[in-house]
């Protein structure tokens, strides 16, 4: 669940919290002070989770949107509030088919105005005196910015704003970051999810890269780096999808950082006591993946 929709998870339920005594309003008060303060506090810890992972370097991968990373760092003053192509950028992350559908309308506004389209239709909730009435071409992006914020933060800016507090709470990385596009900083936050057969074969220290190296993983004359090093880049037995699992399972890492395995690439090492029937191991606390001495490439693509 991303922390964007545990968010608004948590505005929409203090909009209706349960009473346990309906008959009673003080209970019914003091039942709803707990509530809030429970939001509020898994808010503020969903910022520091945030915060954590970007200080540990600890990529998630996904899950975090695109606007509410945005928002930890820049506040009310995020771009995605004032500009409706920032906006809608941030809006597909939240709503695609309606991010696209509104694109085309500012690429061009005089559908829009032929459509005889209104500020309501793009923002229901809009006290503008002139709100019911068609848009002219010049009200175009001011309709599609307020219809993309009241999606992405009108009534949810306790959530977002006690986000952001957990988000500063241990160190306010607002400065460092505050210079970066939005795509920048999310793809630091994420890091890469979709991986070229190159960019995984460079996250290993193979055997055939050092003397070294080929006598710490100890196979000897077998066969097994070799098949090993070619299926890397295979593209028809490893897949992006595959190339993806294949790194989580080595490394215990959600993505690849944008700068590669800074940390330590994975080491191929002989799996000791073990016959070629069995499965390879790793060990992603020292980077290591065993494999066993099999008897052809087809055996180790399964």
């Amino acid at each position: 669940v991303s922390i964007h929709r545990r968010a608004i998870i948590c505005t929409e339920r203090s909009r209706s919290l349960p009473y346990e005594r309906p008959n009673d309003e003080r209970d019914r008060q003091a039942q709803v002070m707990r509530d809030a303060i429970s939001l509020m506090r898994d808010a503020i810890s969903l910022g520091l989770v945030v915060a954590k992972c970007m200080l540990d370097d600890h990529l998630i991968g996904g899950g975090v949107s695109l606007f509410v990373l945005e928002y930890l760092v820049h506040g009310e003053e995020a771009d995605s509030l004032h500009s409706a192509r920032s906006a809608l950028r941030a809006l597909h992350g939240f709503n695609p088919e309606l991010a696209a559908s509104w694109s085309s309308i500012l690429e061009v506004p005089a559908a829009a105005v032929g459509s005889e389209l209104t500020l309501a239709d793009f923002d229901g909730e809009s006290d503008a005196a002139h709100k019911d009435a068609p848009l002219v071409v010049a009200q175009v992006p001011a309709a599609v910015l307020a219809g993309c914020v009241r999606r992405l933060h009108r009534g949810r800016e306790g959530a977002l704003a006690q986000m952001r507090l957990g988000f500063t709470k241990l160190e306010d990385l607002s400065i460092q970051l505050a210079p970066m596009a939005a795509e920048h900083l999310e793809s630091i936050f994420r890091g890469k999810v979709v991986l070229s057969a190159a960019e995984l074969r460079d996250c290993f220290a193979l055997p055939s890269s050092s003397a070294a190296e080929a006598a710490a993983a100890a196979f000897g004359e077998s066969q097994v780096p070799v098949w090993f090093e070619a299926l890397l880049v295979e593209e028809a037995v490893l897949d992006a999808p595959r190339r993806l699992q294949l790194l989580q399972w080595c490394t215990a890492r959600a993505a690849l950082p944008l700068g590669g395995l800074r940390d330590g690439k994975v080491r191929l090492r002989r799996y000791e006591g073990v016959g070629p029937e069995a499965l390879p191991e790793t060990h992603t606390c020292t980077r290591e993946l065993h494999l066993p001495l099999y008897e052809s490439a087809a055996q180790l693509q399964l």
